[in-house]
């Protein structure tokens, strides 16, 4: 069962972990404490969940529970005294980014929207809105450092129309690919480092978490829906990905031949932190949605993940 973060969440906690990383940041050796934030419910999670099949929600919302589990992480988010709060582009993300660290709260903190940090598409909810949408859905923020069709496209005119990409989804379906997947979260760990704040807010999405949990701390994880996780990255060992020396300031979404083309990345060195707020449950899949006709068949969804741990305890 999915649980809200709430008030049970201690003062202690946020005070061992503020102090652990203190510790290390005199010891001369610079560190990042970085808390990943899953979303609250969207209409697609609570869709999926009574009948296991894709709704064909393009970007969907929180839900009314969704908007509430954001809400309730609020005091202990305001503990955390972030810098930089970065989020994913999609609607869901944003919501529970503005819902759980209101401006208000964290008038210091840099709010900013990265494309690299969106979720795996793996269903219709995976893909986005135009940045000219989202620029109107939410006048605060600013949108201009994403391209316009910020999600992983098939085909150069689906890249450059946002009406087009989900037409072809609708007709065809298609998939992120793995190894584009892994290339995406190896570009937002070296951006991250090469940021100068050192307390950092990223607002995403379960595979996403669990795909970079697993790539740099052999961690296994699926985070609920508003669910904090704290890690520490170092400033060593970052990967060496060939970026433009602009990509600071702005990173131009990459093509999928672009991503195809380029090497796995090795991992960037990281200090392990296994504090979890929240209830972690034992999940077991991931929702993998294969090319279907939308008028024939229902998008089809296939539970492909194994249960790593019973699998090492079973050896």
């Amino acid at each position: 069962m999915h649980r809200v973060l709430s008030h049970r969440v201690g003062l202690t906690t946020c005070l061992v972990a503020g102090v652990l990383w203190c510790l290390r940041q005199s010891s001369g050796r610079r560190t990042q404490q970085l808390w990943l934030l899953r979303h609250g419910e969207s209409e697609a999670n609570r869709v999926y969940r009574h009948s296991q099949t894709d709704a064909m929600i393009f970007d969907a919302p929180l839900t009314e529970k969704g908007r509430q589990q954001a809400a309730a992480c609020m005091p202990a988010c305001r503990m955390l005294r972030p810098e930089l709060v970065i989020m994913s582009p999609l609607t869901r993300a944003i919501e529970t980014c503005l819902g759980a660290y209101p401006r208000q709260h964290h008038p210091d903190a840099t709010y900013e929207v990265w494309w690299e940090p969106t979720e795996q598409l793996l269903a219709a909810s995976d893909i986005g809105s135009s940045k000219q949408t989202l620029q109107a859905r939410f006048p605060d923020l600013d949108f201009s450092g994403i391209p316009d069709v910020w999600w992983y496209t098939r085909g150069e005119e689906a890249a450059g129309d946002p009406e087009i990409s989900r037409s072809h989804f609708r007709e065809f379906g298609y998939l992120e690919t793995e190894r584009y997947a892994d290339w995406r979260v190896d570009l937002l760990v070296a951006r991250l480092q090469a940021r100068p704040e050192t307390r950092i807010v990223l607002v995403g999405h379960a595979d996403l978490f669990n795909r970079l949990l697993e790539r740099y701390f052999g961690l296994d994880i699926w985070l609920n829906n508003c669910q904090l996780y704290p890690v520490e990255l170092a400033d060593d060992g970052v990967p060496n990905l060939n970026l433009p020396p602009e990509f600071e300031t702005k990173i131009e979404h990459p093509s999928v031949s672009e991503a195809a083309a380029t090497p796995e990345a090795p991992v960037a060195n990281t200090t392990q932190r296994r504090m979890v707020w929240g209830e972690t449950e034992d999940l077991s899949l991931i929702h993998i949605s294969e090319p279907t006709r939308l008028l024939s068949i229902s998008y089809a969804v296939f539970c492909l993940k194994k249960k790593k741990k019973k699998k090492r305890e079973d050896k």
